[in-house]
């Protein structure tokens, strides 16, 4: 069930879901404003995507038992919701951040996202770090700072009991002129801290080289465990981003 919008912009004849605050509809508004998305649809899109994520946030059970399939299959809905494009799956295409750079190739995008919904489902990282990590991959054609802030929210839900009434943390600084790396940068020194708790051999360390990324994969990440699985996957990843720039 929905109420009437007593705050409605004008000409827009907007319900929202009861279970929104007046806090969290002047966030959607805004994180609309930012994103330079404010047609009703696009409001009435995030408005839904905000709901449906405020409402597993409070789930602790079903939030706690989530698996990655789950996951995924959430953020897909998600991403449906807020960027029409988008209902089909991740983006087939290069997107481009409002700075200029561009996100993770979108021939990786699914292997970049099976880490993350590993990190995520097992809270490998704080909240922050897994909204920086999903929007370093960028996997949606639009929506995807909308998305990401939800799954920001989410997780900060479940690591301290309460549900954000802001914006998540600038994490990129867009208006600071220091020059940001690019996605496959940002993808590589990842992939690097990743695999700093492994027993790696100091000059096997650097990623630059396929023939350590080789070393690695044949001579480390040789188990079937998941994390193995995923760093063996982001590994090849690197080697194939270079090849494929070449």
């Amino acid at each position: 069930m929905k109420e009437k919008m007593t705050n409605s912009i004008p000409g827009q004849d907007t319900q929202w879901h009861e279970i929104l605050n007046d806090k969290d509809k002047e966030l959607i508004l805004l994180q609309c404003k930012l994103q330079g998305d404010e047609e009703p649809e696009d409001i009435q899109g995030f408005e839904n995507a905000y709901a449906k994520s405020k409402k597993l946030a409070h789930d602790a059970e079903k939030l706690s038992n989530l698996t990655e399939t789950e996951l995924e299959q959430f953020i897909l809905e998600l991403g449906g919701l807020v960027g029409p494009d988008d209902a089909k799956g991740y983006a087939k295409v290069p997107r481009v951040f409002a700075n200029g750079k561009k996100g993770v190739d979108p021939d990786n995008i699914p292997q970049a996202m099976n880490g993350f919904l590993i990190e995520f489902v097992q809270a490998l990282h704080e909240p922050t770090e897994l909204y920086r990590r999903f929007e370093v991959i960028h996997p949606f054609v639009d929506g995807n700072g909308r998305v990401g802030d939800l799954l920001w929210k989410i997780a900060t839900m479940r690591a301290n009991g309460t549900w954000p009434e802001e914006l998540p943390p600038d994490i990129f600084k867009v208006h600071s002129d220091k020059e940001e790396p690019t996605a496959e940068e940002r993808f590589q020194e990842e992939t690097q801290e990743n695999l700093a708790s492994l027993e790696i051999p100091n000059d096997k360390r650097n990623l630059s080289s396929d023939e350590n990324c080789r070393w690695i994969i044949g001579n480390v990440l040789n188990t079937d465990s998941i994390m193995h699985v995923y760093l063996r996957g982001a590994v090849g990843q690197i080697i194939a981003s270079r090849q494929h720039s070449e």
